[in-house]
């Protein structure tokens, strides 16, 4: 709240607060997140659902920020950027064993190929933030105005 008084004899008072305005862009900006998230999670990959559920799981705690993919998520990343990174020494995107499944030499970075991904879900894309962007922003700007009126 901020009062100012005018006048030599402080005749008058004028107060005002921002709480109301605050906490109508708090909404706004929850409602704007969990659009953006909801537009953009349709254009990810999804095998098994992994990257979707925990990418998920990192938006819940956040307000003005949206995740593409978990933070120490290199498998996220690799699919974000949509091309295939191998192994420097051989040459192969991961190693498998029918006892383990998938994996990669611990601590060897691997290198980006200029192979592009094929995603196995239909409309998936890398990058799937931009192309929500561009297919949703109109409706992302509309619903930010309606949570503040």
């Amino acid at each position: 709240m901020t009062r100012r008084d005018y006048g030599p004899g402080g005749g008058i008072t004028v107060s005002f607060t921002l709480e109301r305005l605050g906490h109508k862009i708090d909404i706004a900006q929850d409602v704007l997140d969990a659009q953006i998230w909801s537009d953009m999670s349709q254009y990810m990959p999804m095998r098994t659902g992994a990257l979707i559920e925990e990418t998920a799981i990192w938006n819940q705690s956040t307000r003005g920020e949206v995740y593409l993919y978990p933070p120490d998520s290199d498998y996220g990343h690799y699919q974000y950027i949509g091309y295939k990174y191998v192994d420097p020494v051989y040459g192969i995107g991961a190693f498998y064993s029918e006892d383990y499944g998938f994996w990669s030499r611990p601590g060897i970075p691997k290198e980006r190929t200029w192979i592009p991904l094929k995603y196995s879900r239909q409309g998936a894309t890398a990058r799937w933030d931009e192309t929500a962007k561009t297919n949703h922003l109109e409706s992302w700007v509309r619903v930010a105005r309606r949570a503040v009126q």
